[in-house]
């Protein structure tokens, strides 16, 4: 969890020997090591169990490397964590928020194969702004006729990585009625309320109503990235051809990467 200016930091009491210790992280631009002297920075965070711990370190420097280490003392005697971490505040970027254009197809027939990679011909697609849906009275774009016509909307959105080695973190906010399946460059990454297998006739398997957005952490398919042009598709399933509405309102923060 960081930003250009700030980071939270944190380890875990592994086994307090009985004892629970008073906990510490120490960080810098230099690596102190096991000596608390040779630290610029030090956060007391209490007495703490066998568990895990966080503090924020903030008005850090962007592009500089940082230095921190966990520290733990009880009347046992005083421990550190086994190695030195080091980490580097970047830069965040929008990839796409709400109001942003994406293309679209209304799925009453298949979208197409290859339709959620980067390669893909969707000239021929309409396009608007998100959210997407109908019944709410809240959409920006509202699918007027899927009601009693299909069951699935396609959606594909372009954006552009300079350096995708430099990428840190992806991090997916999505608010969706009923169920969706998520894409970067053909690749899964997300599904939620859709079987196996699906097709354009495929119902979400379970109902939900939009509202209160989830966020999931995207940054294990960030090898999936690609200098370049890249692509995120999102197939939005209703959980029945005559339901009263659907939404889909989707989010992309991406640390690092030099998008665009």
């Amino acid at each position: 969890d960081f930003t250009s200016t700030s980071v939270t930091l944190g380890g875990r009491v592994i086994d307090p020997g009985g004892v629970d210790p008073r906990v510490s992280i120490f960080w810098g631009e230099r690596d102190g090591g096991t000596d608390e002297n040779a630290w610029a920075h030090r956060i007391d965070l209490g007495v703490k169990g066998e568990e895990a711990f966080s503090a924020t370190a903030s008005d850090l420097t962007l592009g500089k490397t940082y230095f921190f280490r966990c520290f733990a003392e009880n009347s046992i005697g005083p421990g550190w964590s086994p190695t030195t971490g080091t980490f580097a505040p970047c830069e965040l970027h929008t990839v796409f928020k709400a109001g942003d254009s994406w293309k679209i197809f209304e799925g009453e027939t298949y979208a197409g194969e290859d339709w959620s990679k980067v390669g893909f011909d969707d000239s021929d697609w309409k396009e608007g702004p998100s959210g997407f849906g109908y019944g709410d009275e809240d959409d920006a774009t509202e699918l007027n006729v899927m009601r009693g016509a299909y069951l699935v909307v396609y959606l594909r959105k372009h954006f552009r990585v300079e350096r995708p080695s430099r990428v840190q973190s992806l991090v997916f906010t999505v608010d969706y009625d009923d169920g969706f399946v998520a894409f970067l460059n053909g690749q899964e990454v997300a599904r939620r309320n859709v079987d196996a297998n699906q097709s354009h006739q495929t119902a979400a398997s379970d109902s939900r109503e939009a509202g209160t957005p989830e966020t999931i952490d995207l940054s294990e398919h960030i090898p999936a990235i690609l200098q370049g042009d890249n692509v995120f598709a999102i197939e939005v399933h209703n959980k029945e051809i005559d339901s009263s509405d659907l939404s889909m309102v989707p989010d992309l923060i991406m640390a690092g990467g030099g998008a665009e």
